[in-house]
């Protein structure tokens, strides 16, 4: 099998000749490379560089996500504010994190239920993107924005004629939740689920529809087999097994259904613990899913639940990158193929992200282990 016959088949819960590796490297190829995250997140030939660094260094089957010249467009995909690298004070080698604001008070709800998303996600880009403060700078990040369109589109291109699939093949998505709770901020969020369900409730099928069209339009834009759709606040970290299938579920199926119709792969990429909310992930098609889980989730229990209805992917974790060593590694990864590769439907992977102060003998092992 070649690459992306390996990961087709492990997606449609099929044994492929051997186990495919696609590790998130993130961050972590401009380490590698040599480049300063500023560099990553601002200079797209910079960033194709350093992976193809890694792609020479190391060889994978496919790619996940792919962060070269997202930098001044972040708050488009993501409309909170974020702390870039370079910028507000941040040094020119730390990574970008989002800023945890209040942004709209309660009353946004019935707003988005009457009018719809689109008038809060554009107060909110404004808020968090500067260039669109005057129509002087608005201009010209416009067109700054449709080039990194295709260049990112022709990124996509190249790895997928050189038989390496791109899992994380539009920019980041998150579900309406994630939405709703980055807008309204995390802790006053979680207090209106308790003082206010029926209007989150309420708000919740336009924040749908407003995310299915923004997922859809990324897949037909980048010309992408995959489509990528991140979560973590719908996690058991954060919410109850029946806060989930009061207030995600429907979205989750919605939305899967829609990037399913436009021809593409879902690829849910779910961070913290998610181990008390698996088996409502057997309602999505079968077969027809990845769901990349990061070390928070028994991916051992994921396995028993889910193992013939949606292929797994993960989760190394963070830890054994930076700290362990490329025996631990090896043991860890080789455990991970035996168990939860038994019988096929499962993708190695890094937990989340390759850290970027991981060893590179320790990436190696990772890959290495399925060979």
């Amino acid at each position: 099998m070649d690459r992306r016959e390996r990961i087709v088949a492990a997606v449609a819960l099929r044994k492929p000749d051997r186990v495919p590796v696609v590790p998130d490297f993130d961050s972590y190829p401009a380490r590698h490379f040599g480049i300063t995250q500023r560099e990553l997140l601002f200079d797209m030939r910079k960033a194709e560089a350093a992976l193809e660094a890694a792609w020479r260094d190391f060889g994978f089957d496919g790619h996940h996500l792919f962060l070269g010249g997202s930098g001044p467009f972040v708050t488009v995909g993501m409309p909170m504010k974020v702390r870039l690298p370079g910028r507000d004070g941040a040094a020119d080698d730390e990574p970008m994190q989002a800023m945890e604001e209040e942004q709209e008070g309660p009353e946004v709800y019935g707003e988005i239920r009457r009018r719809g998303f689109t008038r809060v996600y554009t107060r909110a880009v404004r808020r968090a993107t500067p260039e669109l403060a005057s129509p002087l700078t608005a201009a010209p990040y416009g067109v700054s924005f449709l080039r990194y369109v295709l260049g990112f589109r022709r990124h996509i291109t190249r790895w997928e004629k050189r038989g390496v699939p791109c899992l994380g093949g539009t920019p980041p998505n998150v579900l309406p939740f994630d939405v709703l709770s980055g807008t309204r901020s995390l802790v006053p969020f979680s207090k209106d689920l308790r003082t206010c369900p029926e209007e989150i409730l309420g708000a919740l099928p336009a924040v749908t529809a407003f995310c299915s069209r923004m997922m859809v339009g990324g897949v037909r834009a980048f010309a992408s087999r995959y489509c990528f759709i991140g979560s973590a606040r719908t996690s058991a970290t954060f919410i109850s097994p029946a806060d989930f299938e009061r207030f995600v579920l429907p979205s989750l199926l919605e939305i899967t259904g829609r990037v399913l119709a436009a021809g593409a792969t879902p690829f849910f990429h779910f961070d913290s613990d998610y181990t008390p909310m698996l088996q409502f992930f057997r309602e999505l098609p079968r077969g027809k899913c990845v769901l990349n889980l990061d070390e928070s989730t028994d991916i051992f229990e994921a396995k028993e639940i889910l193992g013939d209805h949606i292929c797994l992917m993960g989760n190394v974790p963070a830890s054994l990158f930076t700290l362990g060593t490329a025996e631990e590694m090896g043991d860890y990864c080789e455990r991970l193929v035996r168990e939860v590769g038994e019988g096929g439907g499962f993708i190695l992977s890094s937990s989340c992200s390759v850290p970027p102060e991981s060893k590179p003998e320790n990436v190696h092992a990772m890959i290495d282990s399925v060979k």
